[in-house]
C-alpha cells in the first residue's frame, strides 16, 4: 500500500512511489510470481510508472484504503515515502524468502 504524501509535491513528474516500491516488486519479479501480489495506491498518489509495472504482470489498483481493506483480507505492507530503511527492507527480503519463495531447482 503507497501512502499519499502528507506534505511536500505530488507533482505528477515525481515517481517516488515507483522509487518506494521497487525494492519490494523485484523479488516477486525474481520469482516470476508478480500475478501473485497487487500494489494497492491512493487515488491522490502521482505513480508516472503505473502503467509500465501493469505491463510486467502487476497488477496497480488505485484505492482508498478503506476499498483495500473490502477488496483484501491479506495483510498490507504499508509503504510511506522515506520511512523505510535499508535495513528494514533487507529484513522483509529475509523473511519473504524464508516464507514463500520456492526454488525451483
Amino acid at each position: 500500500r503507497i501512502q499519499r504524501l502528507q506534505t511536500g509535491s505530488n507533482a505528477p513528474h515525481s515517481n517516488y512511489a515507483y522509487d518506494l516500491v521497487l525494492p519490494y516488486l523485484l523479488i516477486y519479479l525474481s520469482a516470476d510470481q508478480q500475478a501473485d501480489i497487487s500494489v494497492s495506491a491512493d487515488p491522490f498518489v502521482a505513480f508516472p510508472m503505473a502503467n509500465f509495472l501493469m505491463s510486467k504482470g502487476f497488477k496497480v489498483v488505485r484505492e482508498t484504503e478503506e476499498a483495500l481493506k473490502k477488496r483484501s483480507t491479506a495483510p498490507a505492507l504499508s509503504l510511506s515515502a522515506r520511512s523505510q530503511t535499508k535495513e528494514e527492507v533487507l529484513a522483509w527480503f529475509n523473511d519473504i524468502l524464508r516464507t514463500s519463495v520456492r526454488s525451483k531447482l
